[in-house]
């Protein structure tokens, strides 16, 4: 994901969030968006935020796994 396109859809993924807190694919994309904008530590929060939720979910625990080998972004490329 593009950082400017990042900006642009941090504020519907939090209101995704804001009207279901438990959704793992909107934790997922919260953190696939942060790791964009190069907010690594609030990254990792949100994959594992998401993981606790659905400790499965594959994109957040390559998403993570990224993050912890210094990946800059996580985004897959089609999403």
């Amino acid at each position: 994901m593009k950082k400017g396109l990042a900006a642009i859809a941090l504020p519907d993924i939090e209101q995704a969030l804001s009207l279901d807190p438990n959704d793992p694919f909107a934790h997922d994309t919260r953190a696939h968006t942060l790791a964009a904008l190069g907010r690594r530590n609030e990254a990792i929060a949100e994959y594992k935020k998401a993981l606790a939720i659905k400790p499965d979910l594959q994109e957040s625990l390559q998403g993570l796994d990224a993050l912890k080998r210094g990946a800059a972004s996580t985004a897959p490329e089609k999403r």
